[in-house]
């Protein structure tokens, strides 16, 4: 079972030489191709996958997947560059906060988990090229999952923008800093998409709050901080896939 609002990921256990996928109305799988072995869906209904094997011998794979009326949708955001042999962090934001998150990992050489904690996780890149990280997320009976390609590059891009002079697409000031009770931010960017703005402990790395602004280009952020432990925090900023970090002391 998974949830209203997301999509779960059907394949097969083994590889095969050809599939061809069929269901119900509104899954849209016309546009799969016969090495198409995974599809993302999210309708309920009967699905069934008809293979060859590399003799021409066929068989046939069916399920239902069924929909629960709950509104749960797994999601996970980048806070840290994605550049091979450094440390790079992705933070669960699924909405509402799921009883159980697992993360998904590619079995891969390549990747090195660093660190698993509840709503986080760490990885090491090794080698430049695309990977796909998922998540899977429950509450109750409900189910759903996510998958995102994550491409690491050497660092041209930013290389470049600094040859060029231009300006970075996030600033953000924090005040008072330290903090005791409400801490206020003033964070501008070059256009109205998506700011995504996440609160780790520096200590256990652990995701203390999160928060989406959209639709401006200025903002101005209150966070009340009076029920989050002293200590030294860090602020992670992304914007169109661009990072930027601030610490942020809580006192007393």
């Amino acid at each position: 079972m998974h949830c209203e609002g997301g999509t779960v990921k059907l394949e097969p256990d083994t590889e095969w030489q050809s599939y061809q996928w069929s269901g119900p109305d509104g899954a849209n799988l016309s546009g799969f191709s016969e090495t198409t072995a995974a599809i993302q869906t999210g309708v309920q209904g009967e699905y069934t996958l008809t293979v060859t094997d590399r003799n021409g011998c066929p068989a046939s794979f069916t399920t239902f997947l069924e929909v629960s009326d709950n509104a749960l949708q797994a999601d996970f955001l980048r806070i840290s560059e994605a550049v091979p042999f450094e440390p790079m962090i992705f933070v669960d934001i699924s909405i509402p906060v799921p009883d159980v998150s697992e993360w998904i990992i590619p079995d891969n050489n390549n990747i090195s988990i660093i660190e698993t904690n509840p709503g986080s996780i760490e990885l090491v890149f090794t080698a430049t090229g695309d990977y796909q990280v998922g998540m899977r997320v429950r509450s109750n009976d409900c189910e759903s999952e996510v998958f995102k390609t994550i491409t690491i590059s050497e660092n041209a891009q930013r290389a470049q923008q600094v040859t060029n002079g231009n300006k970075p697409q996030i600033k953000v000031n924090a005040f008072p800093n330290p903090a005791k009770d409400m801490i206020r931010f003033n964070i501008n960017v070059d256009d109205q998409n998506p700011v995504y703005m996440v609160l780790m402990s520096n200590l256990t790395g652990r995701k203390i709050k999160y928060q989406k602004i959209e639709g401006k280009k200025d903002y101005l952020v209150e966070w009340n901080v009076a029920n989050i432990k002293p200590g030294i925090y860090n602020l992670y900023l992304n914007h169109n896939n661009t990072i930027e970090t601030k610490r942020i002391l809580i006192t007393r």
